[in-house]
């Protein structure tokens, strides 16, 4: 319906900002099935839905731009229901991106994490704190000044989101931070390869005893590369290309 009434008024789609969620002060010790469910139809499900609406439009336009919404609550946070769900939108975003570029359109897909103060934010200090009460705990959780909250004012973020939104916008399945006048892009990290193969003497399967003596290795981000996303590789080259090319250099 969303889109349709958006074609209705404008005659095309060009920008989708998904951004509907929902916070509940539930953490895991309290977290319920319906509330996990819950969490994730807003979040996550509704999201679906929006995009196998829009996507159709766009494709046929073959040109747009969608800006899906995550959360710091992606590096791991009380309310697990939403961290989940927020983190999930990356590897959807990802997804998206690699189906136009697939079909070689100007479709852009990318993620933000923003840092704001929103309504959002203040109702979940306040359900937090109304929960701690009712539970006979001390309150921990109050509101953040209001001095703070216009500093995180949600427009401190707008322009990493109309940037990505923009015609001549490059980006394609990045994820940028955004929050109070600072922005920074992330990207994935792997770190030096600790190969266990034949190469070094070990023609069973590794063991534990091998993970645990290349810790060094695998603490080796210097040596290491930043998988690409939106590409379909999936963060490639794979497992057995590596093997594979570690085995003939081994051989040199």
């Amino acid at each position: 319906a969303i889109v349709g009434a958006c074609l209705a008024a404008y005659g095309r789609l060009d920008i989708v900002v998904n951004n509907a969620g929902i916070l509940t002060p539930q953490t895991w010790d309290s977290l319920t099935r319906d509330a996990w469910a819950r969490t994730l139809d807003v979040n996550l499900t509704a999201v679906f839905s929006v995009m196998k609406a829009a996507w159709p439009v766009l494709v046929r336009q073959r040109y747009g731009r969608v800006v899906c919404v995550a959360s710091p609550a992606v590096f791991g946070a009380g309310v697990a229901a939403y961290a989940a769900s927020k983190a999930a939108l990356i590897g959807l975003a990802a997804s998206l991106q690699f189906e136009a570029k697939k079909l070689k359109m100007d479709i852009k897909v990318n993620t933000v994490i923003p840092q704001a103060g929103t309504r959002m934010i203040e109702d979940f200090a306040k359900d937090v704190a109304e929960m701690q009460a009712k539970q006979g705990k001390k309150v921990t959780h109050r509101p953040a000044p209001p001095e703070a909250m216009q500093l995180m004012s949600p427009a401190k973020c707008s322009a990493m989101v109309a940037w990505l939104c923009h015609r001549d916008c490059p980006h394609q399945a990045t994820i940028h931070e955004a929050g109070a006048g600072y922005f920074a892009q992330l990207t994935w990290a792997r770190s030096a390869p600790l190969f266990v193969t034949e190469a070094e003497g070990v023609v069973s399967a590794p063991l534990p005893e091998h993970v645990r003596d290349g810790r060094d290795t695998l603490a080796d981000f210097a040596g290491g590369d930043m998988p690409k996303s939106g590409d379909g590789s999936m963060g490639g080259p794979d497992a057995l290309t590596r093997v594979v090319e570690h085995l003939r250099k081994s051989k040199l």
